[in-house]
């Protein structure tokens, strides 16, 4: 599966240049259990970075490999996500259980044990 960046808006993608995302932009798929403790599917993006300010969608791709050929499968989309300029930046939330679930099976996910709102006096 590959991400790409995309514009807020439902209808049309803006054009957002390659340069703007930073990363891991391709995963494969893992057989991980769930939050209910069920086995499925799960592609893991632990490192994306957006370089620039504004508001803005993933889009995932998914891609079948067939005698070397990549046929596009489906796609989908993140919700609308805020990017923040360093001064403006809120601080980082604390992973979620399903993190932390993922990263307890062996995925490499870097995990944030607290909250670290910064206090904007």
């Amino acid at each position: 599966m590959l991400a790409e960046l995309v514009g807020p808006a439902d209808v049309m993608e803006e054009s957002i240049p390659v340069t703007a995302i930073c990363g891991t932009l391709c995963s494969s798929l893992y057989k991980l259990k769930d939050i209910d403790n069920t086995y499925g599917g799960f592609f893991i993006f632990p490192e994306i970075s957006v370089r620039v300010e504004g508001n803005f969608r993933l889009k995932f791709k998914l891609y079948e490999i067939i005698s070397g050929q990549s046929i596009l499968m489906k796609c989908a989309y993140s919700n609308v996500f805020t990017v923040y300029s360093s001064k403006g930046f809120p601080g980082m939330e604390e992973s979620t259980f399903l993190s932390r679930s993922f990263s307890d099976q062996g995925a490499r996910i870097r995990i944030r044990r607290g909250s670290k709102m910064l206090n904007k006096s």
